[in-house]
């Protein structure tokens, strides 16, 4: 477990009528993937309308705008 995990959990357990055997921080395979799914539709929902612009520059003007500046 992570030192500052380990830090936390003490400082949770400390606390006036939690029972011992509780968990504070428990890993759950089926949650970490629901957020990775989530940081993954969130990064292609962001990407979309920069990319959308992006192709419908005209190509071949623009790098001739480039080359004579």
């Amino acid at each position: 477990m992570h030192l500052g995990l380990r830090g936390w959990r003490g400082i949770l357990r400390d606390m006036p009528g939690i029972p011992e055997r509780v968990h504070f921080f428990v890993f759950e395979p089926r949650t970490a993937l629901l957020h990775l799914a989530l940081l993954a539709a969130t990064g292609v929902a962001a990407s979309v309308y920069p990319v959308w612009i992006a192709t419908r520059l005209p190509i071949a003007a623009t790098l001739r705008l480039e080359t004579v500046s």
